[in-house]
């Protein structure tokens, strides 16, 4: 989808990350487990046009994606909001010191090791 302003390109992100975490959501039920959809976003116009009903003075968003409006005011998803600084998806958007990209790596589960691993290749 092409957007035509930040706020909009925001709430097409919203919009692809809840299709993703119902659908897993989705599976999880098929298992047996029961999870409940929360959305953090660092983007206050997305949050803000996900979380009423209609366009208000948006008006490029296409109203098929109105959707999310729909399950975020009936409380079958909730949209949350984080500083840019505790957004694991944004460390790679954008230029941020080793630091803030090792702590990252760490939240994610990875681990930093200098060097190289015992099966690489040796040139």
């Amino acid at each position: 989808m092409i957007s035509l302003s930040s706020g909009e390109a925001e709430y097409y992100g919203l919009v692809s990350a809840t299709a993703e975490a119902l659908g897993e959501a989705s599976l999880l039920k098929d298992w047996g487990i029961k999870v409940g959809v929360q959305i953090y976003m660092d983007a206050t116009a997305g949050i803000s046009l996900g979380s009423r009903r209609g366009l208000g003075r948006a008006k490029h968003i296409d109203t098929l994606f109105l959707w999310v409006q729909v399950y975020a005011t009936k409380g079958k998803i909730k949209i949350g909001k984080k500083h840019t600084s505790e957004m694991l998806a944004d460390f790679l958007t954008k230029s941020v010191p080793e630091n803030v990209i090792i702590k990252a790596l760490n939240e994610m589960g990875y681990k930093y090791e200098e060097g190289q691993h015992e099966l690489a290749l040796r040139v």
